[in-house]
């Protein structure tokens, strides 16, 4: 599967779910945003080689 994290395709074998791409990327995850198919996911959301998949790092400031 294939998936972008910041702006770069990224090859992952075989994740199920959203959170075996977090923790393959090695992200903490509360510091990204993870859409699927467009949409904004939850981390236990079931993933699909089909599916595209966006990992998006949270910038916040103060």
């Amino acid at each position: 599967m294939t998936i972008l994290y910041n702006k770069k395709e990224i090859n992952i074998d075989n994740p199920k779910s959203v959170i075996d791409i977090i923790n393959i990327l090695k992200v903490i995850p509360n510091t990204v945003i993870v859409l699927k198919n467009g949409k904004i996911v939850e981390l236990n959301e079931r993933v699909n080689p089909e599916d595209k998949i966006e990992v998006i790092k949270v910038i916040s400031g103060g």
